[in-house]
């Protein structure tokens, strides 16, 4: 086979790894990152160090995906795009023919890429998956050209695509990741009975406090949850005819208190 054929197969296969950035910034906005990177930074950094850790820090814009290693472009979308599920056959295995689902597509990209890695350059399905993937973002062929015509780059990026599960750096329960901060707030309530959480909209206030109050729940306590403004000097006010132990979660946002107090006879 020449070089021109060569250089030929080599364009498409940059082209079809173009895809898996284009999947990415569909799949995973830069809000949903960051909060991935907090969750996961420990495994993060153990697979792939610090660097990369901090370059994803950095990232501001979707945009900024376009300068991603494709086997970082592959492990944030397997672990981190809750639309794309591993093809029937399981991840690291040749999907089925009639498989054409995404989780499908980006594996047949990781083998087409890795069989690149090992210089060979009659791959199976490839003129197949260059057309499907074309009909679906456009043409190809100039993000293809462009990486393939520094061959030093495309030389230094020869590296497999490995399949790298990342673990959280905590415990997950029903759903909510338990921070250490959660761990700290139901150890100050069962001390002082009062904790004060304060933080930006979105930090997670309301969701740790679904958790600590399903806690109590199950610890066969009955919880009232409401939403107050906060005004200077209002003091919160709860009345009960019952003998009442009364435990208070304050949520500090902008304007709104969110709180629940658990009472029990």
């Amino acid at each position: 086979m020449d070089d021109e054929e060569r250089m030929r197969i080599l364009s498409k296969i940059l082209g079809l790894a173009h895809c898996l950035t284009l999947y990415l910034k569909t799949g995973l906005n830069v809000w949903d990152l960051k909060e991935k990177i907090i969750i996961y930074s420990v495994s993060i950094n153990e697979h792939f160090g610090e660097k990369l850790l901090k370059v994803l820090e950095s990232v501001q814009d979707t945009k900024d995906y376009d300068n991603l290693d494709i086997g970082i472009l592959f492990t944030l979308l397997i672990n981190f795009c809750r639309n794309i599920k591993p093809p029937g056959t399981g991840w690291d295995y040749k999907p089925k023919d009639e498989d054409h689902s995404v989780g499908a597509d980006i594996e047949r990209i990781r083998i087409l890429w890795n069989l690149y890695c090992e210089d060979q350059v009659d791959v199976p399905y490839l003129q197949e998956m260059y057309g499907r993937m074309s009909d679906k973002f456009g043409d190809l062929s100039k993000e293809g050209d462009s990486a393939s015509s520094n061959k030093a780059d495309c030389n230094a990026s020869k590296q497999k695509i490995q399949i790298v599960s990342l673990k959280t750096n905590y415990n997950v329960e029903n759903g909510i990741v338990v921070t250490k901060n959660i761990n700290s707030a139901m150890a100050l309530l069962d001390t002082s009975g009062i904790v004060i959480c304060i933080g930006a909209i979105g930090c997670g206030k309301t969701t740790s406090m679904r958790y600590i109050q399903d806690i109590y729940k199950d610890q066969g306590w009955e919880t009232v949850w409401f939403d107050e403004h906060i005004v200077e000097n209002e003091r919160i006010r709860y009345e009960n005819d019952k003998k009442t132990s009364i435990f208070v979660i304050i949520c500090l946002g902008h304007l709104t208190v969110k709180h629940f107090l658990p009472t029990m006879s």
